[in-house]
């Protein structure tokens, strides 16, 4: 249940997102039921269970031990992730302010509310941003926000 909670609105969302550009190829994978778009200007996108990171994923941004994948999105402002993850929101949180600053992101804001928490992180021109909420089985999921600043 916990899976179809998340993916049902991020498929809308991402399925509403893609029809903004060009014409939009969505299809349904008949295996593993998981939705895959296509559009215009590069954007591509998937939701469902043990999705792939995308092709264009940086490098320096790790992606937490264990997770698994349910969203990935590509568009012309950035690249999103949401995976799940049995450990907590702040097990979670704490394991990316530890690996990316020690990679050379600067942490430039942060916002605690006990469920989740969110931490923004900069490296040259690019933003990343962790958000990282607990669900209610005490595991968490957690929202990777790439992107290009536009200074």
């Amino acid at each position: 249940m916990r899976r179809l909670t998340l993916t049902l609105p991020l498929a809308a969302l991402i399925l509403a997102g893609a029809g903004c550009g060009a014409a939009t190829n969505v299809q349904t994978n008949p295996v593993n039921g998981n939705v895959t778009y296509n559009g215009g200007a590069g954007e591509h996108g998937e939701v469902g269970a043990n999705v792939q990171l995308p092709e264009n994923w940086p490098s320096d941004v790790p992606i937490y031990a264990g997770a698994n994948i349910v969203s990935a999105t590509t568009i012309a402002q950035g690249i999103s992730v949401l995976f799940q993850s049995s450990d907590s929101a702040a097990t979670v949180s704490d394991w990316y302010q530890a690996r990316l600053t020690a990679s050379g992101w600067m942490k430039k804001a942060e916002h605690d509310i006990g469920i989740q928490r969110v931490r923004v992180y900069e490296k040259g021109d690019v933003t990343l941003t962790v958000s990282s909420s607990t669900a209610d089985d005490g595991g968490s999921a957690t929202l990777l926000l790439w992107a290009p600043n536009s200074r």
